[in-house]
């Protein structure tokens, strides 16, 4: 009894060794090119990074990665295409692949293990995805189609699918987008694709949309709108042809490989949207959106949209430049803003502070409007010394349906503001009707400072939301309401730190 109970002892003790690092250690925030589980990155050599979250001190010594073409593969313990084996290293950021050979269109599993200076091995990480997107303009199916002299187009196909396959939409537009199928937005993504020299180079956004489809009948709808796809942009230098324009692809993964479902094409139909904008797009002029808001859709259900009618799409032949998958975050709403004061100027004029400047979208509920009254939203960052809003040329429109309920928020426009001006509006708006939308690249903080000074506090809290304010498309903006581009100082901010801020 005494020698089986020492043996018990030992195994326990055992056990305990054994286990201590798996249960003080997470190893969290897998990355590949610094993305999480990018669907599309852009090259067939990704690079990997964790980070480790431990009850107690501890060093990583080690790491083992491995890389699957399935889960299910990973799971039963098979790394088909790489299995690195125990590395002795503490590299833990941007560690390369070094595995069979990944091509365009790769789908892939990882997940990576660590030891601790001890020989303690933690648990595995939870299994992580990437996806190699098409890396060759050539590769890239379908045509650049829009509608003829109209800003802000809603595009649409239906299609009819079997089974349930992983699926991507890969969408290469020439200004803004937003995908919706059956009827619901994929994703929370706006302001989508992010910035880039369009007469050089335009980005590819995949998007998995999977748990979007049905069995049977689907349709899926692109609107567009020019954003920076104008000629009045620095004087045409964005702009390759007449826009916008999208060129799509929707391909399904089955037995390993891709088949290409649905192409954009003259199959395609479309109708011109009540969006358009109020003036030119270009440095200190970016002017806004009018929304003439009987001529859009109630939904964009297939119901809905079949009982419009539709036009045949044209195709356009857009010059040759370079088209890869977009590598950074995508623009998301990251902060709900709620209107402090409203101040009546006159009997059909409000001005509203917001509380704090920001970048984004403002979204205004309205009483009973009738049919065709015309709102005048105007924007500013600050107010004049008598009080008055200067005219920084930030301006919407919205002309109304006369229907119940009626909203306006920007949908392919923001704004740099704080105050707002409401122009030939009879009835004084509720602070609950009114909403601002703070927009921003979408990182997550990982730190955060508070010390025993509440003036350094203050400093910190101002130049981190600056920073905040100015993450958007893809990289650092000079200023958002009248120069978004990344001149001189501001391409240096756009680092990685900015990403881990």
């Amino acid at each position: 009894m005494k020698y089986t109970s020492y043996l018990f002892i030992l195994f326990v003790l055992f056990f305990f060794i054994n286990s201590r690092l798996e249960a003080a250690v997470k190893i969290t925030d897998l990355r590949c090119e610094n993305l999480t589980n990018p669907n599309a990155i852009d090259n067939i050599k990704p690079h990997f990074s964790w980070k480790i979250k431990s009850d107690l001190p501890m060093h990583q010594q080690s790491y083992e990665i491995q890389v699957a073409s399935d889960s299910l593969l990973m799971i039963n313990g098979s790394a088909d295409l790489w299995n690195s084996g125990k590395i002795d290293t503490s590299a833990s950021v941007m560690v390369s692949y070094n595995g069979i050979g990944l091509t365009a269109r790769s789908l892939c599993y990882w997940r990576v293990r660590v030891w601790n200076d001890q020989g303690e091995v933690s648990d595995w990480a939870p299994i992580a995805r990437f996806g190699i997107g098409i890396l060759d303009k050539a590769d890239i199916q379908g045509s650049f189609i829009g509608l003829e002299g109209v800003k802000t187009p809603i595009l649409r196909h239906k299609f009819t699918i079997s089974g349930k396959n992983i699926t991507f939409l890969h969408v290469n537009s020439l200004g803004y987008h937003e995908v919706y199928i059956n009827g619901n937005k994929v994703t929370e993504d706006v302001l989508s694709p992010a910035v880039s020299q369009l007469n050089k180079r335009s980005l590819v956004n995949t998007y998995d949309v999977t748990s979007y489809l049905q069995e049977g009948e689907n349709e899926v709808v692109i609107w567009l709108g020019q954003g920076w796809y104008k000629k009045t942009t620095f004087g045409g230098l964005y702009t390759v042809q007449d826009g916008p324009l999208v060129r799509a692809e929707l391909d399904i993964l089955q037995n390993g490989t891709w088949n290409t479902l649905l192409v954009t094409d003259a199959s395609w139909e479309g109708i011109a949207s009540g969006y358009s904008d109020t003036g030119p797009w270009m440095a200190t002029m970016f002017a806004g959106e009018q929304e003439n808001a009987a001529n859009n859709p109630t939904d964009l259900n297939t119901a809905t949209l079949d009982q419009l009618t539709w036009l045949p799409v044209v195709i356009k032949v857009v010059p040759k430049h370079e088209i890869s998958p977009e590598m950074s975050e995508p623009n998301r709403i990251q902060e709900t803003i709620k209107a402090k004061i409203i101040k009546k100027i006159n009997s059909t004029t409000w001005l509203v502070d917001m509380g704090k400047s920001l970048n984004g979208w403002f979204e205004l509920a309205f009483p009973q409007l009738s049919k065709g009254a015309k709102i005048t939203i105007d924007y500013c960052d600050y107010l004049n010394a008598d009080g008055t809003l200067p005219d920084q040329g930030q301006k919407d429109v919205y002309i109304a349906s006369g229907n119940a309920n009626e909203v306006f928020r920007n949908k392919f426009d923001s704004h740099g503001f704080r105050y707002v001006k409401i122009s030939n509006l009879a009835v004084q708006p509720k602070l609950e009707d009114i909403n601002a939308y703070l927009i921003h690249t979408n990182y997550q903080a990982t730190s955060s400072f508070e010390c025993s000074d509440p003036d350094l506090n203050a400093i910190h809290t101002m130049i981190q939301y600056t920073m905040r304010c100015l993450a958007f498309g893809g990289y650092m903006v000079d200023c958002p309401h009248i120069e978004r581009a990344g001149y001189g100082g501001d391409g240096n901010s756009s680092t990685e730190t900015l990403q881990t801020m």
